[in-house]
């Protein structure tokens, strides 16, 4: 219970940090990586067994939010999907196994 009640916390406090950062009138990178520095270190210190967990909870806001702000590259991140077209099997596309 108390390591979900700190994933709420993190995540909360990573969507809090981006949405700072997402603002127009703030241009301070150094200031935006010490905040998230600092509450995974925290975090750290309370629950120390899977420091990953607050450090992907806390940081993976940034470049989610980044990556999907701009349509280029939202359409970067489509293209990593699979096309709808199936593969030919390996006989079709003569291949003839060994």
């Amino acid at each position: 219970m108390k390591r979900f009640v700190l994933l709420v916390v993190a995540l909360g406090l990573g969507f809090f940090i981006t949405w700072v950062d997402s603002r127009p009138n703030w241009d301070d990178t150094g200031v935006t990586a010490l905040a998230i520095f600092l509450c995974c270190c925290l975090l750290g210190a309370i629950e120390s067994s899977r420091p990953w967990l607050w450090a992907l909870a806390v940081g993976m806001w940034i470049p989610l939010s980044e990556s999907l702000s701009t349509v280029t590259s939202a359409l970067c991140l489509l293209s990593w999907l699979p096309s709808q077209a199936p593969m030919p099997a390996r006989e079709s596309a003569g291949f003839r196994g060994t």
